[in-house]
């Protein structure tokens, strides 16, 4: 981002060596010959201020400085390859910004500015906004428009990939306290708005805190306020203007992006919060694929034109998604992907309902979202920066910081999870764990304008609206649910057990009494590609399935084209058909009850009929002698 510096007393290049052969005045860059007669004016007042270095990418630049056509002076850190690169992309960029460049004096600018050299000051830069890696373990964040440090000593300039929107859309407006009174205020007694500023918030502690990347994708209906809560967490770091408003300077990013695209954004916003609107727009073919690679923190491997390996970004963020649909439903859009547990525990399903707008403080909803939406794009950019700052005065170095945030993260896990917490929902819940940390900070360094009890019961609210919806519930859990839904959907695939139909298509068991009895492809299928053994110990867990002593498919005696052959069939109780997995507290059927239940043995049939009894008495037996599970 151009960096506005007045110019005051002498000119701001004094000291610098201009190359041999030019000239630079208040009124521009002049070429000179050798006794000193000016030939031609290249450009306004443009020089090279200083060289940098990026160490941990070892990547060399320029901070090119100059007066604009207005008389500020300005400057850009730019990779040193920019110089190099072939047509008149660097002073067409400088032009754009605001250097006067003489028609056709294009490539003599570039040849002038690669022609620095000798005393002039060395700087370190960084590529990306976030927390700048120091061996000293001290605490500097980098933003486009400043750094913060704890050692103010070493100057460090953000030196940004060309087109990196951070570049237009991290930036403040308005004072903090303007921010807390038009934004954070309304928030009050609307639990989604507010955990949204405090998730908003948690994104720069993600890394002293160790976690794992993630998202949440808030959806439901349209018009129900998702867009504005998305605007709310924006305005904590940038423009929270609503992007169909505009575009080019709003933090909100679309989600109508390549892979590739999406990955260069989650590395241009390091260290803090990615807001992707209108999931339903993503292009790919593959949006699982898509939440896999935004959680790894890595661009995937891309070659050179000479087949080298390009180096590849890096990143660490929070993510909010919105859209009118889940990211399960985006993903088994096509009909033919299935969504994962990872997946869907990577970007959190949070339905919104009717729950975003909840207080409008006097107001009539419409009137109270549109201000609230226009006051996003009015006041923003002090919150996050604020934040930071007080957590780089307040503590020593990275390790301090780490240990206490890490501290404050088990206290709130403790407090967010319940007894019956799945291992996949404990780990989810440490995403909201960590929102509820940055609360508690930002209430205490009084960044927000809240209680502590606002922000925990907030945090709560949201974490319930996730954990209440059954698609969130655990990979073995849901594959029981597929199971009962498959049961409702195809039970004229299941032949009774005294029927001598065999004209059922598509075969997948038998009903006895009160009994499915699944052959193995038909429970594999309906288990929709979970391991089978696992789920059928999830059933069992809960009482719907009939276990032989250890083992999960007990053996039957069934006629099969004319013969009475031995199987093995998973027998699954009706039961199952009432039962609501979704539902804290439901009762499952008894262990004892579920393993008292009669094993049924194959119909006699014709001349079958003693081999079918010598069967029914020795399941009797075997159930007699099995050992307790």
């Amino acid at each position: 981002m151009s960096v506005v510096i007045p110019i005051k007393g002498a000119h701001p290049w004094s000291g610098i060596p201009v190359p041999e052969g030019y000239q630079i005045t208040p009124d521009g860059v002049f070429r000179v010959e050798s006794n000193n007669k000016v030939r031609e004016k290249i450009a306004g007042p443009v020089w090279v201020g200083a060289f940098t270095h990026d160490k941990l990418n070892n990547i060399y630049g320029v901070v090119i400085r100059w007066i604009d056509r207005k008389g500020d002076e300005q400057e850009r850190a730019l990779s040193a390859d920019i110089l190099h690169e072939q047509g008149n992309t660097l002073a067409q960029r400088l032009a754009r910004i605001g250097l006067k460049i003489t028609n056709g004096k294009e490539q003599q600018l570039i040849k002038y500015l690669g022609s620095f050299e000798g005393e002039i000051p060395w700087i370190s830069s960084a590529p990306r906004v976030g927390w700048l890696d120091s061996v000293h373990g001290r605490l500097t964040y980098v933003l486009p428009d400043r750094i913060i440090a704890t050692d103010q000593s070493e100057r460090v300039v953000f030196q940004p990939e060309q087109h990196s929107p951070t570049t237009r859309t991290i930036r403040p407006q308005g004072t903090l306290d303007a921010w807390q009174d038009q934004v954070a205020q309304p928030c009050r007694g609307n639990p989604f708005l507010i955990f949204a500023v405090c998730y908003a918030l948690a994104s720069p502690l993600l890394k002293p805190a160790r976690l794992e990347i993630g998202g949440i994708h808030f959806y439901g209906l349209t018009s129900r306020g998702k867009t504005t809560a998305a605007q709310v967490a924006a305005s904590v770091f940038g423009c929270g203007a609503d992007p169909s408003d505009a575009a080019e300077h709003a933090y909100i990013q679309k989600w109508n992006a390549t892979g590739n695209g999406l990955q260069a954004l989650a590395a241009a916003h390091n260290d803090g919060l990615l807001v992707l609107d209108e999931i339903h727009t993503c292009d790919s073919k593959d949006f699982g694929a898509v939440i896999y690679n935004l959680a790894s923190g890595i661009e995937k491997t891309r070659l050179t034109k000479d087949s080298g390996m390009k180096e590849r970004r890096t990143w660490r963020i929070l993510v909010l998604s919105t859209g009118e649909i889940s990211s399960r439903q985006k993903i088994e859009e096509e009909g033919q992907r299935k969504s994962h547990g990872g997946q869907l525990l990577r970007l959190l399903d949070i339905p919104t309902h009717d729950e975003i707008i909840v207080d409008t403080h006097g107001m009539d909803a419409g009137s109270f979202v549109q201000k609230l939406k226009r006051d996003c794009g009015e006041h923003f950019g002090t919150a996050g920066p604020g934040f930071i700052e007080t957590i780089v005065q307040r503590f020593p170095d990275a390790s301090a910081l780490s240990a206490v945030v890490m501290r404050e993260l088990e206290t709130c896990e403790r407090l967010l999870t319940l007894p019956e917490t799945a291992p996949e929902q404990q780990r989810a819940s440490r995403r909201f764990a960590l929102a509820m940390v940055a609360g508690r900070f930002a209430c205490e360094y009084s960044i927000l304008p809240f209680t502590r009890e606002e922000t925990d019961s907030a945090v709560r609210a949201v974490m319930k609206a996730w954990f209440a919806d059954g698609a969130n519930l655990p990979d073995r859990v849901r594959a029981a649910q597929a199971v009962q839904a498959f049961i409702q959907r195809h039970r004229s695939r299941f032949r009774k057990w005294d029927s001598e139909d065999d004209q059922v298509r598509e075969l997948v068991g038998y009903i006895k009494d009160d009994l499915f009895l699944f052959t193995p492809d038909g429970f594999h299928e309906a288990t929709r590609g979970h391991d089978p053994e696992d789920v059928a110990r999830e059933l069992h867990k809960h009482g719907f399935l009939v276990r032989d002593g250890k083992n999960v498919r007990p053996k039957f005696r069934i006629m099969l084209g004319g013969t009475l052959t031995r199987t093995r069939l998973y027998a699954v109780r009706n039961a199952i058909l009432e039962f609501d997995f979704t539902e804290r507290g439901s009762t499952p059927i008894s262990e004892a009850a579920a393993t008292s239940a009669t094993i049924p043995v194959a119909p006699p049939r014709n001349d079958d009929t003693k081999i079918a009894d010598t069967a029914l008495a020795s399941a009797r037996t075997m159930l007699a002698n099995r050992p307790n599970p």
